[in-house]
């Protein structure tokens, strides 16, 4: 019911100010409504949104915070002198100019990509909700940001996304600070959660857009050309910002390569050997680490004993990892599949793991 009330109030809204959607799952403040909370952890609106808000005060917010344990009122109905509105069919509250309006989902909630973390009977799947917002938020030119903090890895939900949301991917935003699995606890005052903002005016949008500089814009649709043109849309002041977020991205790229994937290819190649006879690491194809194609090719392939195959393609999809990685860098003269095969020369594969980090400081520059 709330998102359809949602979608309801924004369509009275007027078209001449920007609309930004923030959806905050885990949000709730879990202390005394006289402490203080600090800036760090505050998910309900945090400092980033606070900048927007003070840089631009003409956009109007539109908070939907989802948990189950989210107390009433929330802290930024408090903080911001938010009054609920009476009669209205979900708890929602909202200041005197309506530029603020918050909304409270007081559920507990799963996606498609993590309901397998669940065997509660009062978790909702909120999956199609979230398709239905995005598909509304493009329509009505609104910017959504998504993010979660219990503890679940929103990069997940975000690739999910990404095929359907593949050119509005600077207005449709999963995840702060460039996807990075911040877990339910993460320093929200440190520019790398901050996406660089400017208002788009197009004479064709219904009304102005904040765009967000998002580098996985680029990666997904493999325009990395356009980086450095496009950045300078943004105001110079926030070029740090998308440092940052490169940076972070970069590191959460070699780290799952080093962490996970070196561990399955060399355990792929035992299993080539004959060294062994079942794959450890099996899970992580089937806990939505990749998409849902590869999955299932994987498991397939898996089952019918087609290692050599399996490790051929799991390759190419880590040096298309890394190549994401080597395109960031900008300054690296080699691909994705060069790296790797300097990663895995050694026949001994525990070796592997020295080549990497042989190599991991000059692509973290």
């Amino acid at each position: 019911m709330v998102w359809n009330m949602i979608k309801n109030e924004i369509q009275t809204m007027n078209t001449e100010n920007p609309i930004f959607m923030y959806i905050c799952v885990g949000g709730a403040s879990h202390i005394n409504p006289d402490a203080i909370l600090e800036p760090d952890n505050y998910h309900q609106f945090p400092p980033y949104l606070q900048h927007m808000r003070n840089t631009l005060p003409n956009v109007n917010f539109i908070i939907v915070l989802i948990d189950g344990l989210q107390e009433t009122p929330p802290r930024v109905a408090l903080d911001y002198n938010l009054q609920e509105i009476p009669n209205s069919n979900s708890t929602y509250y909202s200041n005197n100019d309506q530029t603020m309006r918050v909304f409270v989902m007081k559920e507990y909630v799963c996606t498609d990509v993590d309901k397998h973390l669940f065997n509660w009977t009062n978790v909702i799947n909120i999956t199609n909700e979230l398709q239905k917002m995005n598909t509304f938020a493009k329509n009505y030119d609104i910017t959504l940001l998504y993010d979660t903090f219990t503890g679940r890895d929103v990069s997940k939900l975000a690739s999910y996304f990404d095929l359907d949301n593949h050119n509005k991917l600077d207005q449709i935003v999963y995840g702060i600070g460039g996807r990075n699995n911040h877990g339910c606890e993460t320093k929200l005052t440190d520019y790398s959660t901050f996406y660089p903002y400017s208002v788009d005016k197009h004479r064709f949008n219904i009304r102005p857009i904040i765009k967000l500089y998002n580098y996985y814009s680029y990666i997904v649709n493999n325009t990395y050309s356009k980086m450095m043109y496009d950045l300078t849309k943004y105001p110079r002041e926030m070029y740090k910002w998308s440092e940052l977020q490169k940076a972070q991205i970069k590191k959460n790229k070699l780290n799952e390569c080093k962490n996970n994937h070196l561990s399955i290819l060399r355990q792929l190649r035992y299993l080539i050997d004959g060294k062994t006879d079942t794959l450890n690491n099996f899970d992580y194809f089937e806990d939505n680490n990749l998409n849902k194609e590869y999955s299932i090719l994987f498991k397939d392939l898996y089952e019918k004993k087609e290692f050599m195959l399996m490790y051929e393609l799991f390759s190419n999809y880590v040096s298309s990892e890394l190549d994401i990685v080597i395109n960031l860098a900008s300054d690296i003269d080699i691909n994705g599949e060069t790296m790797l095969d300097m990663i895995t020369t050694d026949t001994d594969p525990y070796k592997w793991y020295d080549s990497y980090n042989n190599l991991i400081s000059v692509m973290c520059n």
